[in-house]
């Protein structure tokens, strides 16, 4: 599951498109999302500003493409509301099997919030506009 090949398989990839269909759409596009196989330079060197830096929603599909390629083993996530270039690589989703990353990454890049896919997905949840209404909605009118 660890292995190098695992990693890199993108049969693999699966685990976050799968994940996003329970995340609903207003929630989605609070964020962005920018999939890589390769994150060691953006998290040692950020985001190259001499480069265009493409990212896109959540399941991506803009425009007829997967803009997002979501389908890679590392998904930079932005904050609620900003887009990835303005923060940087702050927050990595490993997706499916490299997941298996999760504590040598974070040992390595202490300032860096590396997720497993569903703790991205309660990421979201919890950080998005809709379900902070929510939140506070239920606790000045909770139901009896």
């Amino acid at each position: 599951m660890g292995t190098p090949a695992a990693i890199m398989d993108p049969e693999g990839f699966t685990e976050w498109s799968d994940a996003m269909q329970s995340v609903p759409a207003a929630v989605q596009a609070q964020f962005q999302v920018h999939g890589t196989s390769r994150i060691y330079g953006l998290l040692t060197r950020g985001i190259d500003s001499a480069r265009a830096f493409h990212s896109g929603p959540p399941l991506g599909g803009v425009y007829g493409s997967d803009t997002t390629r979501h389908n890679n083993p590392f998904l930079i996530l932005s904050q609620r509301g900003r887009s990835i270039p303005q923060d940087g690589a702050r927050n990595i989703v490993l997706n499916g099997p490299a997941a298996a990353l999760k504590v040598a990454l974070q040992q390595q890049f202490p300032k860096v919030r590396f997720m497993t896919t569903q703790e991205a997905v309660d990421f979201m949840r919890s950080h998005s506009t809709i379900e902070r209404v929510k939140r506070t909605w239920n606790r000045l009118w909770p139901k009896r």
